[in-house]
This record gives structure tokens, C-alpha cells and sequence, in this order.
């Protein structure tokens, strides 16, 4: 499994690489084409491809390099002083010509190494197909004329296609991710830098968190203190108004008041006032 699984990096290899082959020249096309301004134009979108390329390079190599690359993420800005001023990008285009070449040699030799014995194996077996003053030879120059020839010369050159296929891509693959990761990884200065943007970054959101709980907790005490007032004077209100109607009634229910009968329009009244005694001598 691990043969298979380092055959399909070196066929993604070999296929970046032959996509390389196309862009890269087409790079070197719109670089001139800058001195006329249609580079200019065209120079953005060529550069997201390859950093779109470059990505998937960087997301394949924490399995076969000694160290993964994070991903540099896609181009944000479209104008092409902004495309070249992403340090990554100065990556991107260092990769492209390596991996061109080294890509795609290293990716088609470790695809053959994995075929390789099923080639051997179908060869052998098809020795009657050439002609007999020029047979099939294989990897050790033995002609196969026979089912004689094949069993003690076609087999042990399977045996040891089939050990190339088990030990070949794996050695290739890490040769090709470690190659590849030595172009795409940033430097100790360019790491240090990003760590610090990252701690600045990060201490600004923390402050700005600060300062917004800060001024919730002081909008929440303020609003609870007026709310706490008004709710008071509320309350001294209404205890002052129950007061006062409180005495009225004592008032109205004291015995210096005498209620007279009602006085009949067409009769005078007799009723005489009661005197009203006070607690007090004199």
C-alpha cells in the first residue's frame, strides 16, 4: 500500500510538472509583454494558477517530506504589485522551474518502477510474438526465445521488477517531496516574521476584546445604576402619595367633623351644631 500510495505523488508530480512545462514559458511570455502593458494584464491570473498549483504541492508534501509547508493561500489582490509583493510568491516562482524538470522526471520514473512488472510479466509471456533472430530481451539483455528462457530468465527479472516496484517510489517520492519542500519552504527569517505579525495580530484582537468587555461592563453598570435610581424615585413617589392619602382619610374620620342633615329646599334646618370637645383643659 505504501508503494501505491507513493506512485499516486510521483503521477501528481509528473502531472504538475508537465503543467509546468506549459506555464512556465507562458510566465516568461507575459514578463515581456509587461514592458508593453498587456503583461500587466495578464501576469495576475497566470501567477493565482501557479500559486493554485504550488498549494497543492505544499498540501501532498506532510506525508512524504521530513517537514510540512502550511498552504500560502490564494491571491487576495488582483493588481500585480500586490501579487508580487506576497513573499510566497517569490516561492511559488523559485518552484516552478525545479519542479518543471525534477517533477517530472522523478514523477514518470517512480509510475514506470510501480508498472514495471506488469510490463516484465506481459513481455515474457509474449516472447512468441518477436522474431526469432531478435527476441525479447529485458532488464538483464537475456533473450526470452522459450518457455525455457522464460522460467530462468523472465522470472527472476520479475522478482526483481517487483522489488523495484515495492522500494523504487517510495525513495523517489521522498527524494521529489524533500526537493520540492526545500523550494517551497519559507526561510527562519521569513518564519520569525510571520510569527511576529501573528503575535501583533493576535495581541490586537486580545486588547480589542479587552476594551469591548470593558465598556459592555461599564454600559451594563450605568444603565443598571440609572435604571436602579429611577425605579427608587418611583417608589418614594408612590410611597409619598399612599402617605398622603393616608392622612386625609385619618382627617376625614376625626370627631372634630359632624356631618348635618340634608337641608330640604323648601325647609329650614333645626339642626344645631355639636360642640366639639378638646382633650386639652382650658
Amino acid at each position: 500500500m505504501r508503494s501505491a500510495h507513493a506512485t499516486g505523488y510521483c503521477a501528481g508530480a509528473f502531472v504538475r510538472g508537465l503543467a509546468l512545462v506549459v506555464l512556465v514559458p507562458v510566465l516568461l511570455y507575459s514578463a515581456v509583454l509587461c514592458l508593453v502593458g498587456v503583461g500587466l494584464l495578464v501576469l495576475p491570473p497566470e501567477l493565482r494558477l501557479l500559486r493554485w498549483l504550488a498549494d497543492g504541492e505544499r498540501d501532498r508534501l506532510g506525508r512524504w517530506a521530513a517537514t510540512s509547508t502550511a498552504a500560502a493561500g490564494p491571491h487576495t489582490r488582483r493588481r500585480l504589485m500586490a501579487v508580487l509583493s506576497d513573499p510566497a510568491t517569490g516561492r511559488d516562482l523559485r518552484w516552478a522551474p525545479g519542479m518543471m524538470i525534477a517533477g517530472t522526471m522523478l514523477g514518470l520514473l517512480g509510475t514506470v518502477l510501480f508498472l514495471f512488472p506488469v510490463a516484465v510479466l506481459v513481455l515474457a509471456g509474449l516472447w512468441w510474438l518477436f522474431p526469432e533472430d531478435e527476441p525479447i530481451r529485458l532488464m538483464l539483455n537475456v533473450p526470452i526465445d522459450g518457455w525455457g528462457s522464460v522460467v530462468y530468465a523472465g522470472v527472476p527479472q520479475f522478482l526483481l521488477s517487483v522489488l523495484l516496484a515495492l522500494f523504487g517510489p517510495p525513495l523517489l517520492a521522498r527524494l521529489a517531496a524533500s526537493f520540492s519542500r526545500w523550494l517551497l519552504a519559507p526561510s527562519a527569517a521569513a518564519v520569525l516574521a510571520e510569527r511576529v505579525s501573528t503575535l501583533d495580530r493576535t495581541r490586537a484582537g486580545a486588547i480589542d476584546a479587552h476594551g469591548s468587555e470593558l465598556r459592555r461592563i461599564e454600559r451594563d453598570l450605568h444603565d443598571g445604576t440609572q435604571a436602579r435610581l429611577v425605579s427608587l424615585a418611583m417608589q418614594l413617589g408612590l410611597a409619598e402619595k399612599s402617605a398622603n392619602s393616608a392622612t386625609y382619610r385619618r382627617r376625614s374620620r376625626s370627631p372634630c367633623t359632624s356631618r348635618s342633615p340634608r337641608r330640604s329646599p323648601t325647609r329650614p334646618s333645626t339642626a344645631t351644631p355639636v360642640p366639639c370637645r378638646s382633650p386639652w383643659p382650658g
